[in-house]
């Protein structure tokens, strides 16, 4: 509803944008911008399980496995992800504890069982490594360093330190 009414609103405006720019009348357009009415959001549309499916049948290495997982199932942010450490890990209750996430607010998540499962692969083959980052960069100039997410990123989304 509230967007046929904005359709309608809009409508009006530009006929009056039409009176005054086309027409020549010196006539002052009574609807503002603040007379729309606000659009509801909807929630993003969950994944169907074959989706979800396919999309972990091209994701190749168990780090990636683990960070998609991590993101999916735990809902995690890509900068969450990239700032896990060892020290935020609870594999006994199997909890991640958010440190700065969005708003600057900490957190704590869950971890599913194929998180669990996805984040144990990786850590059993991941190379060892002086940080205390559990995702490190696997290719490129960065091999072996803490990936890190930053809005002014190199190619790949990887900064070196």
């Amino acid at each position: 509803m509230p967007k046929t009414i904005n359709c309608h609103v809009n409508s009006v405006r530009q006929f009056y944008h039409y009176l005054r720019d086309e027409e020549h009348l010196p006539i002052v357009n009574p609807v503002r911008r603040s007379h729309v009415l606000k659009m509801s959001k909807p929630l993003p549309r969950h994944l169907r399980d074959e989706q979800v499916d396919a999309f972990f049948a091209v994701v190749k290495g168990h780090r990636d496995r683990a960070m998609f997982m991590l993101m999916l199932r735990c809902g995690l942010r890509v900068e969450e992800v990239a700032h896990v450490t060892v020290g935020v890990l609870d594999f006994k209750q199997r909890k991640i504890i958010i440190e700065d996430g969005k708003g600057a607010k900490d957190r704590i998540v869950y971890m599913s069982d194929d998180a669990f499962l996805a984040l144990t692969d990786y850590l059993g083959v991941r190379p060892r490594s002086k940080s205390n980052r559990i995702f490190l960069v696997e290719k490129g100039t960065c091999t072996g360093s803490p990936i890190s997410h930053s809005r002014h990123t190199e190619a790949y989304g990887v900064l070196c330190p």
